[in-house]
């Protein structure tokens, strides 16, 4: 419950940051384009954009195939954290 409530603090904060469309953040954090986002590259992403939040936490939690990188779908998981 408590990641819960991490990840859903994430995702306020993206919409914040982003605006409504996650899709907009994923272009945001996703500088090179590659489609995935890797550890490194997603800490540096949300910093940059002022998450102070615990980033490594959030990127374990997303990184649902556990291969050390964020890919596209894996990010949409998001979406069932945006508030109704």
């Amino acid at each position: 419950q408590e990641f819960d409530l991490t990840v859903r603090e994430f995702v306020q904060f993206l919409t914040f940051a982003f605006g409504d469309n996650l899709q907009d953040a994923w272009q945001a954090l996703d500088e090179d384009g590659s489609g995935s986002l890797t550890e490194e590259e997603f800490n540096e992403a949300v910093q940059a954009a002022g998450y102070f939040g615990p980033a490594r936490v959030v990127f374990a939690l997303l990184d649902g195939s556990d291969d050390g990188e964020i890919a596209l779908d894996e990010f949409n998981v998001l979406e069932n954290y945006k508030k109704k």
